[in-house]
């Protein structure tokens, strides 16, 4: 992990997916950043640092899991911080200060302690790291509405370690539904201190703070981890953790809690134990194999059972309603659970979200259906007023502006500095409000609850091609941007079927290929039926590759025992955080930033370069360049389509040579290429060709190599270059075998 400076506590934050981390995180830190990943895993380390009372407060967010079984890549990650295998280095002196103070535990005044401030003072140049391995204090935070499932995680990790706190959140909630908790007598149930808050509302926050700073003080911890009465199991665990101790694993294993873990067939752990001390792994097994003989096989099933009877125990008499409710399925829940009426529901209501989010960001297609309807004036009123060029207008009004200021002293470096810097920093910004306005929504779906329902309502239609209900958000998004598409993934739980749809979205027609789809459609057809019938075409053949290939890539990668059924909670519908929303699409949209616009600048100078020099130097003239030296050696890939004019050959390749860098990017090197400066209209059809060879060389151009931000995320989502090279080669001989075909065959009808 990223080294911290100045660090006193460190505080890993854990919780199941719908309790409200986000929410809480957001109150609690404000500005979290992305620090990068754990080791060997696709999951981002996020983390940030609040000031309470004098001290520094490290805050890690653990990924939302169920429990720490460590099935799937979330649970791992989860179970291996708090186990201390991914260990982080921090700031020593203020942690020795403190940590070797005999008023440690009753010490208030952090920020007026002398010898915090002598030390800070001698060490503000140094930097001294002590290596942390386990965090201080976890922070448990629970669903106040349905308590009973959301302590299943924070059971599974009190068992592990005593130093926690639990967050009871979304108190307010409860009280609405004439609800309430005894929490301190849940507190002493546990062990641990029990804070009822709201993240939402911010309340008691505070308490919350404080409980964390009394804990790492070890004024209110547990003095060891919570102790279950697992019944007929006991016996085999005493005898497991007394085998368990010739190992000598690490202090921060406790023997009764890898015990429980053997019993649940851990492998890893097994494993651990085996590599330290091989004498005792068969006699492990021995005891394990007795249990299953006299419970059966499954007895991860019998401790879950054991667990959650547990906490129906410890919850029956400490929840109270005040008003006794029937509780009512709503009228969402009736729509989106109908068989017949969920699906149609909720694809509606993306239509209508992402109509939404096109017509903000591009006009289209509301400004069509506006001139349909007689008021061309407002249509070109939202087209000359959207997102996309409002943004290209001020993008292009500093370009110029830069352009201006150096061109009399040097006409070659006012082009480098402006069609190649800027001109990428352009291509960027043009997409970026499109990326955070789309994950903006989908976090807003999330939040509400409706995201959820989505996924169940289409899960049954999607399951015909292997894939549930998760796989329709990386289709919508990639509609928009096949960025925020690909990062949706994240939260499919299966292996084979996240990689599956990450290397089958970029088939997806996204916003930028929409646009050169509707440019080349309207010069190449003249009619509105040929129009409607090619768009059309395009748009539902990219679906249909998306769905197939998903399925193939989900049925190749699928890992063994992968569970390929649909399952997640369904939280209640409730009103959403704006704030939260925008906080998490900020948050997503500004690392791909990072990661994206270094790369799609270089690529922006490197095309810049090619089309303004040749064997000759500086030139005006593209068909002197290196670029034309490129498209012509490439030229013959355009006899595919029928193109045999080297002239236009290559200016098409170099295009969607240049399409790599922005989609939309081969409008403006159509346009360039032509040493008049014609428009693209114009330039289009100064190549004289034929509605089916428009037809094949956009079908190439939608199922071809994804943009270079695209391939970005790929590689950052799935952390592999093989795979990342894998989805470009499918996607290029997936590209040129069906243009190539269309155009023979369409060439043979008409």
């Amino acid at each position: 992990m990223e080294e911290s400076r100045d660090i006193d506590l460190v505080v890993a934050v854990a919780g199941s997916p719908n309790v409200g981390k986000s929410t809480l995180l957001n109150r609690l830190v404000g500005a979290l950043s992305h620090v990068g990943n754990w080791p060997g895993k696709t999951v981002d380390i996020i983390a940030g640092v609040v000031e309470y009372k004098g001290y520094r407060i490290q805050i890690v967010d653990l990924p939302g899991t169920y429990g720490l079984s460590g099935v799937t890549e979330e649970e791992d990650i989860t179970r291996k911080y708090l186990l201390g295998e991914y260990g982080e280095r921090v700031h020593k002196h203020r942690r020795a200060i403190c940590e070797s103070c005999p008023f440690h535990r009753t010490c208030f005044f952090s920020q007026l302690c002398l010898v915090r401030l002598f030390s800070d003072f001698l060490h503000r140049k140094k930097e001294i790291y002590q290596r942390i391995y386990t965090p201080d204090v976890v922070l448990i935070i629970v669903d106040a509405t349905v308590l009973e499932k959301t302590l299943y995680l924070a059971i599974s990790i009190l068992e592990l370690t005593p130093n926690a706190v639990i967050a009871l959140n979304k108190i307010d909630e409860l009280e609405e539904r004439g609800m309430s908790i005894d929490t301190q007598a849940l507190s002493k149930r546990l062990g641990v201190p029990v804070i009822p808050i709201s993240a939402l509302k911010g309340k008691n926050i505070d308490k919350l703070l404080d409980a964390i700073l009394s804990v790492w003080r070890r004024r209110i911890s547990a003095r060891r981890t919570l102790r279950i009465n697992y019944g007929i199991l006991e016996h085999y665990i005493q005898r497991i953790e007394s085998l368990v101790r010739k190992a000598k694993l690490p202090p921060n294993y406790p023997r009764r809690w890898v015990a429980i873990r053997l019993l649940e067939g851990d492998h890893e752990l097994f494993s651990k134990i085996k590599s330290l001390y091989d004498g005792v792994s068969s006699e492990i097994e021995t005891v394990v194999s007795e249990v299953r003989k006299e419970l059966g096989d499954d007895v991860s099933a019998v401790i879950a059972r054991i667990r959650y009877n547990y906490i129906a125990e410890i919850t029956r008499d400490i929840i109270k309603k005040k008003v006794e409710r029937v509780p009512e399925l709503s009228l969402i829940d009736r729509v989106f659970t109908h068989p017949l009426i969920g699906p149609i529901a909720s694809i509606l209501l993306l239509f209508v979200i992402f109509l939404a989010v096109f017509s903000i960001n591009l006009g289209f297609p509301l400004n069509i259906a506006l001139e349909s309807l007689g008021m061309s004036s407002l249509a070109e009123l939202l087209e000359e007023y959207s997102l996309v060029s409002l943004v290209d207008y001020l993008v292009s009004l500093g370009i110029d502006y830069i352009r201006a200021l150096i061109e009399p002293y040097s006409v070659t470096l006012a082009s480098f500095i402006a069609d190649g810097v800027l001109g990428g920093f352009g291509l960027i910004m043009t997409f970026f409000p499109l990326i955070i306005l789309v994950l903006f929504l989908i976090s807003l779906l999330e939040d509400s609850g409706l995201a959820a329902r989505i996924t169940v309502a289409i899960d049954l239609l999607f399951s015909k091609f292997g894939l549930t209900g998760r796989a329709v958000f990386p289709l919508m998004l990639s509609m928009g941007c096949n960025v925020p598409g690909i990062m949706s993934t994240r939260t499919v739980m299966g292996k084979g079927e996240r990689l599956g749809l990450i290397l089958a979205s970029p088939f997806i027609i996204c916003q930028a290929r929409l646009i050169v789809l509707i440019a080349i459609i309207t010069i190449a057809f003249t009619s509105p039926i040929q129009q409607t019938v090619a768009f059309l075409s395009i748009f539902f053949i990219s679906i249909l590759l998306y769905l197939i290939m998903a399925t193939i890539f989900a049925r190749i990668f699928r890992e063994e025992g992968e569970v390929r059924a649909l399952v997640m909670d369904i939280p209640p519908v409730r009103r959403p955080s704006i704030r939260v929303a925008w906080w998490n699409a900020w948050i997503m949209g500004k690392e791909f930033i990072k990661k994206a616009g270094t790369i799609i600048v270089m690529l922006s100078m490197l095309v810049w370069f090619l089309l303004s020099y040749g064997p000759n130097g500086y030139t005006v003239d593209p068909d002197e360049t290196y670029g034309a030296i490129i498209g012509k050696i490439l030229a013959p890939i355009a006899r595919l389509w029928g193109i045999s004019d080297v002239n236009v050959a290559w200016k098409i390749v170099f295009a969607l040579i240049y399409g790599f860098i922005a989609k939309e990017g081969l409008l403006v090197a159509i346009a360039q290429l032509s040493s008049k400066g014609v428009s693209f209209e114009e330039a289009w059809l100064s190549f004289g060709l034929t509605p089916i060879q428009s037809f094949a060389i956009l079908l190439f151009f939608m199922t071809y190599v994804p943009c270079m931000a695209t391939v970005i995320t790929i590689r950052y989502e799935t952390k592999s270059w093989r795979l990342t090279l894998l989805s470009i080669v499918i996607l290029l001989i997936t590209a040129t075998i069906l243009s190539t075909i269309t155009y023979h065959i369409l060439a043979i009808i008409f």
